[in-house]
């Protein structure tokens, strides 16, 4: 267990329900939604099997389910997955969530090469600050997924930090 994880594991078990939330309460976590809800339906297989590394909460395990696709969640989080089998369980997918899985985007050795149709990483690598983790994750990502069969990552310019940094001075300064 990496130092790195461990401080993933303690920030989400303090928010894990504002993620959960997270992309319904705010005009910028809509937004979010939307575009990336618009470029899955755009690029992703008609069916098959995909891998949500980093899936949190299941907001997408959930949203992927509803529409015939077998999902895995997978996620450093434990907290954040007792709030995804809730979900999955309320929301009634649970027959297409085929596993529910602590696990790190820079390991998936537990799957074999070209085990999945899809593959969601839409958080990890914003933990990641790392080069050679993010290589690594990649390496997994590339290895896991099927011949052309899609990668969706989420990214986090170094550049929006500071933006954050400067909206919060700004904030303050009020």
């Amino acid at each position: 267990m990496s130092e790195s994880g461990d401080a993933v594991r303690q920030y989400y078990a303090y928010f894990g329900q504002r993620e959960w939330h997270r992309l319904e309460t705010s005009p910028e976590g809509q937004l979010e939604f939307a575009v990336t809800q618009h470029a899955l339906e755009t690029h992703l297989p008609s069916a098959g099997r995909v891998l949500d590394i980093g899936g949190g909460p299941g907001r997408w395990t959930i949203w992927l389910a509803e529409r015939g696709y077998q999902v895995v969640l997978a996620d450093l989080s434990p907290n954040l997955l007792d709030i995804a089998r809730q979900q999955i369980e309320q929301v009634g997918v649970g027959r297409r969530v085929e596993a529910i899985i602590e696990a790190d985007a820079c390991d998936l050795s537990r799957y074999a090469d070209a085990s999945f149709d899809a593959v969601l990483c839409l958080g990890p690598f914003y933990h990641l600050p790392e080069t050679s983790a993010r290589a690594q994750a990649a390496g997994e990502l590339q290895r896991v997924l099927r011949p052309s069969g899609m990668v969706f990552v989420a990214l986090m310019p170094r550049s929006c930090r500071a933006h954050a940094a400067l909206c919060i001075r700004a904030a303050h300064d009020r």
